[in-house]
């Protein structure tokens, strides 16, 4: 779709650009499209933001006080615009919103400054980018046809639909919601229009449930990929390891699940050796064409519980994927560590592997049961039986690993395993997952888990490479913590009587609160309450001009773990870009910058980093690498990691909102993991969901909130209601589309009667 966000993208900073080069840039090709352009033209130099000249040039023009933002809208009418900037909010009021709509980019002019406590306010000048290019709605009959209503009720627009074909009343007014794809924006004074494309019944269990999730979050991924010719991977300079007795390890039970690592480990010198094994994608792919671009719009595999959406293309999946007794080319990184889990020597290149066995759950179960030093072998470990002592080999390096990776404020979280047998491959750790701002803790029985701490080794020891040899690579970067949020959550915690050393401003680094959590009682309301509030990593390109992020927030988060991702590239284009600059890397550096030496550095392991002051590219193969990641793939690849994020929590909710369903009416016990003055949250044993006992429901007194104990107390009978109180209540009312669960406090009088009247 044609967005001003686009335009603007493609014009120069300084200077003019023909109107046909931003038409080819564009790829507009037919007449209508190139109408719309010059519409769009016209208004952009009524706005002022581009200059038209009468010889068919066009250039942009800066405004003053004109801020970048995305909007964001409550279901009350409330909009601001949060800034790209990073600084405060900008109040919209009705008549300054232009129409845009929850979630589009916009381009704002600042009418009021902000004062003492009161945000900026501003009004909207253009909507450079439509983010909602469908939405979930209900119908209604009109004299004139149908008005579709969004279920979300940030988006405070209604839809006229534009469709000759009578809709049933039956599913008008029944239990079905509608998918609409906007047509035309609304302008002015008229309504936006759309066309129904997807009629969704909201009693048509799992896979309907799923069907409305993949609806709402625009998840559809059904274009084919283009017919384009794989690059061979070059048998020059590969390292042949098809002797080496490499493993394969996967928790995934789909048939349709992405491929991993393949690994090899011997003891050394007290610590251990490591050959890890990554597909090579990368060398696959032509950078630039059409299977390139189609990869980075789907940027990512997602997981549909027993299934996936894979992103690779079926035949690039079947020449990439390691096969047990199948030789396939890899990206190698020969890691050494010591006894502390220390990188003492590293060393990266191409080669050529044959995996000798595949470990599953059930045989890391098996031998973590296993007596040490038995000579017994199970009857589940016969068949791996020659790989029995290489795993307890990566077992021991693993905990290394772990060990080392902690102290460089690597956040280790455990997980509660979900209760639902429909998200079969949802319950095991995705090693791909790399911008998630905490990782599971390591479980010696899965093997996922397994390959995700080599994984996030192997992608920390890339970024170090990289950033030494200053050479461009996308890495992982925290975001700044909300302030405010985190010490509520340390308050919690204190409520709890969780011991910290806090100081005298009363706070705590994260990961030294995180490590003395692993010790406490109470960890998983302080650990839920924790991942809450904790932002996202978000995907960065090395070299580039960061945020700046205030000395309080950056001393919270004082982190020397970083992660640039290169060895999952069946499950994210990032690792794909990377795996391009790396390949690069062990085929094509410029060695030294006066000579080229047959004994010049080849800039592939540790030891050659201590000559780091060399240039390792050519200026045209830099220059290359740096317009291959540019700022707007990794806008992005920002852009589905949320959404994508956004759709794995929604369906993980649905799924356990209709069991809670299930139990309506019934009494269940729960643990209160939030107190505000409207009430309490209650997560609902055995389930992950939680519900709301609102207030006003608590009739047998008048309830005060005491924010510094996280308590509601009543004024006459004194009963409290605190965060990490056990509590029995009524499940009163369940809204699937809203994920809201209504409860009720069921006394010790009526427990009883509740229970029976259930078993009844």
């Amino acid at each position: 779709m044609l967005s001003v966000a686009r335009i603007l993208e493609l014009l120069p900073s300084e200077g003019s650009l023909e109107v046909k080069k931003l038409e080819k840039a564009l790829k507009l090709t037919k007449k209508l499209e190139r109408n719309h352009l010059d519409i769009a033209l016209k208004a952009l130099s009524k706005l002022g933001i581009l200059r038209k000249d009468t010889s068919d040039t066009i250039q942009r023009v800066l405004l003053e006080s004109t801020i970048i933002g995305n909007v964001r809208c409550s279901s009350k009418g409330y909009c601001f615009v949060v800034r790209e900037d990073g600084d405060d909010d900008i109040y919209i009021r009705d008549q300054h919103l232009n129409n845009a709509w929850h979630g589009d980019k916009v381009l704002v002019r600042i009418l009021k400054e902000g004062i003492r406590r009161k945000s900026p306010e501003g009004t909207i000048l253009c909507v450079l980018e439509r983010i909602n290019e469908n939405v979930l709605a209900s119908l209604d009959k009109t004299e004139t046809g149908y008005l579709a209503t969004p279920l979300d009720e940030r988006i405070l627009s209604k839809v006229e639909i534009s469709s000759d074909k009578k809709i049933s009343d039956n599913l008008i007014n029944s239990d079905h919601i509608f998918k609409v794809k906007v047509n035309k924006y609304p302008i002015a004074q008229y309504n936006a229009l759309g066309e129904i494309v997807q009629t969704l019944n909201l009693n048509s269990g799992t896979q309907g449930d799923l069907e409305i999730i993949k609806a709402k979050h625009n998840i559809s991924m059904e274009e084919k990929p283009p017919r384009v010719s794989l690059k061979s991977p070059d048998e020059k300079n590969r390292v042949d390891l098809t002797s080496q007795n490499s493993l394969l390890l996967t928790s995934w039970e789909s048939d349709q699940s992405p491929f991993l690592l393949s690994i090899y480990t011997e003891p050394y010198h007290g610590g251990a050796k490591l050959w890890i094994h990554s597909p090579t994608v990368g060398e696959r792919i032509n950078q630039g064409n059409k299977l390139d671009e189609w990869l980075l719009a789907r940027s990512e595999s997602i997981c549909l519980g027993s299934s996936w959406i894979n992103l690779l293309p079926t035949n690039l999946f079947n020449q990439s994927k390691f096969e047990v007794d199948k030789s396939n080319h890899a990206i190698t990184l020969e890691l050494d560590i010591d006894k502390d889990g220390n990188y003492t020597n590293w060393n990266f290149y191409l080669s050529k592997i044959k995996p000798k066995a595949l470990i599953t759950r059930e045989h890391l179960t098996t031998l973590n049961k296993r007596k040490p030093r038995s000579r017994t072998i199970p009857q589940k470990l016969k068949s791996i039986k020659d790989s029995i002592s290489q795993l307890e080999t990566l077992l021991f390096a693993c905990q290394l690993l772990k060990n080392k990776l902690i102290e460089d404020a690597y956040l280790e979280l455990p997980s509660k395993p979900l209760e639902s047998n429909k998200l079969i491959d949802h319950d095991f750790v995705n090693p791909g997952n790399a911008y998630k701002p905490w990782h599971d803790s390591l479980d010696e029985s899965d093997p996922n888990s397994i390959i995700n701490i080599i994984t996030r080794a192997a992608n920390n020891i890339w970024n170090i490479h990289h950033t030494t040899l200053r050479i461009p690579g996308i890495y992982l970067e925290e975001q700044p913590l909300d302030l405010n949020q985190y010490n509520e959550v340390i308050k919690s915690a204190v409520v709890l009587n969780t011991k910290l050393e806090l100081d005298e401003d009363g706070l705590i680094s994260l990961p030294d609160f995180v490590h003395t959590l692993s010790h406490s009682n109470d960890q998983p309301i302080i650990q839920k309450s924790l991942k809450n509030i904790l932002p996202n990593k978000v995907f960065k390109i090395f070299g580039q001009e960061q945020s700046n992020v205030s000395q309080l927030e950056g001393s919270l988060q004082t982190n020397t773990y970083k992660e640039s991702p290169w060895c999952s590239p069946s499950l994210s284009y990032c690792d794909i870009l990377n795996q391009f600059i790396l390949i690069s890397l062990l085929t094509g550096t410029k060695g030294n910058t006066k000579s080229r030496q047959k004994d010049s550095p080849n800039f592939t392991s540790k030891i050659n980093l201590r000559d780091s002051n060399l240039d390792v590219f050519t200026d045209q193969k830099l220059a290359t690498i740096r317009q291959n990641i540019s700022q707007k793939k990794i806008s992005h690849l920002n852009s589905i990691s949320k959404r994508n994020s956004q759709f794995k929590s929604g369906l993980i909710s649905i799924l356990e909102t209709r069991a809670v369903q299930a139990k309506t009416g019934s009494v269940l016990k729960g643990l209160i993991t939030g107190v505000q003055s409207y009430g309490f949250f209650v997560e609902l044993n055995p389930f992950l969901a939680e519900g709301l006992v609102h207030v006003s429901s608590l009739d047998d007194d008048w309830y005060e909130y005491r924010s510094r104990q996280n308590m509601l107390i009543g004024r006459k009978n004194k009963r409290t209601y605190q965060l990490g109180d056990q509590v029995f209540v009524k499940v009163v009312s369940v809204d699937i589309l809203k994920n809201q669960i209504d409860l009720e406090t069921s006394t010790k009088d009526n427990i009883a009667a509740d229970i029976d009247s259930e078993s009844s």
